[in-house]
């Protein structure tokens, strides 16, 4: 299994491929040497956790994209230590969020990766800090997605100051309207 979990960690495994793999391994499982043998137990409960009456082996699929979303994971942490990460803000983000970037275009192994976004956002806390890496227009906080989506005009024509610090003395943190230093509202 240690294999599989070297290919499944480093590679995003065609549908194919992992077919292949679990064939052989259901084979061996349920034939072994001899050739000889009828499945048992559906494979799916062969997959489950010992716990919960399986044999604990690995369904491949759910491995390579729990591995695969670690890749995401270091990607939308901005993990700068990562030479991959590095790269892959510089050439396929491009000043853009993770979230938001275009599925179309880029390798295959790249639409792929971006298609795990969805199942990482129920497992995500967003933090909005100093704004410095958090985005109110372009990450996925609110249920409907992030707000570039449902507004793409965006912040210039929503009236939203640009500042990366918009802090009120007064108030706190807040989003405050461009209007709100015009008419001395302090």
């Amino acid at each position: 299994m240690a294999l599989n979990v070297y290919w499944a960690m480093a590679f995003i495994l065609p549908k194919g491929v992992i077919r292949e793999v679990e064939k052989k391994m259901r084979n061996f499982l349920w034939k072994g040497n001899s050739g000889v043998g009828y499945p048992k137990v559906a494979w799916s409960v062969v997959c489950r956790p010992i716990e919960e009456g399986g044999q604990g082996i690995r369904d491949i699929l759910a491995l390579n994209k729990a591995l695969m979303s670690r890749h995401l994971w270091n990607v939308i942490q901005n993990n700068q230590s990562s030479i991959w990460v590095k790269w892959i803000t510089h050439t396929r983000l491009r000043h853009k969020s993770v979230w938001t970037v275009d599925v179309r275009g880029g390798s295959w192994g790249w639409r792929k990766l971006l298609r795990l976004r969805d199942a990482l956002i129920p497992y995500i806390e967003f933090k909005i800090g100093d704004g410095d890496t958090f985005s109110l227009w372009h990450d996925p906080w609110h249920s409907l997605g992030p707000l570039i989506t449902r507004f793409p005009r965006g912040p210039g024509r929503t009236k939203f100051l640009r500042q990366q610090n918009s802090l009120c003395g007064t108030c706190g943190w807040s989003l405050e309207l461009a209007s709100y230093h015009r008419y001395g509202m302090h």
